[in-house]
């Protein structure tokens, strides 16, 4: 009620402040009764083409740069672990060795891409490179993992919604020639 008194009141003041301008006419009124009228479902449209369109900038933005912003901030603490601890030193040695990495592979190996780009052929590549670039199995792995993580970690925030971007990845089985040797002490040695 409250709410339509208020706009009845500001329809009659406009119509006042026309009579004394000498400039009431049909179309002014109109427009000034419109204007009161839908100024909230106006707002209302506006905030929402302001959300859509935040939504589709952070949609839009590349896979480089938001991965280098979410690593800067593992390692400044903003971002947390699941359990929401930050980060361990190890844990945030090897995130910096995973975007040193990824930034690698984006300059030698494809353009800049956005989320809804990430596809099989984009996953292989990014796989051949680890396997070009002379890392081990459980090396390559562990960045594949990494980068798994980012995808999973920007879809849970709504950062893109391509939901195949993660079943894109597939490891292969490590071979035997693959794995490391574990060392171990004898019982003369100790």
């Amino acid at each position: 009620k409250l709410g339509y008194s208020k706009k009845i009141a500001d329809i009659e003041f406009a119509i006042k402040d026309f009579r004394q301008r000498n400039c009431l006419t049909e179309e002014a009124i109109k427009e000034t009764i419109l204007n009161t009228v839908l100024v909230e479902t106006r707002e209302r449209i506006k905030k929402q083409d302001e959300l859509e369109r935040y939504i589709h900038d952070r949609q839009n933005k590349s896979v480089k740069t938001w991965i280098q912003d979410y690593i800067a901030k593992i390692v400044s603490g903003e971002a947390r672990t699941y359990q929401g601890e930050r980060y361990a030193p190890n844990s945030i040695k090897i995130w910096k060795q995973f975007l040193r990495i990824f930034l690698d592979f984006c300059d030698k190996k494809t353009n800049d891409f956005c989320w809804e780009d990430i596809n099989q052929s984009l996953v292989n590549k990014y796989m051949s490179f680890l396997e070009d670039e002379g890392y081990s199995k459980s090396t390559a792995d562990r960045y594949i993992n990494c980068f798994k993580t980012l995808i999973s970690i920007a879809e849970r925030e709504n950062i893109h919604n391509n939901y195949k971007a993660i079943g894109m990845f597939r490891h292969a089985a490590v071979k035997e020639h693959e794995k490391t040797t574990a060392i171990y002490l004898t019982k003369d040695e100790l």
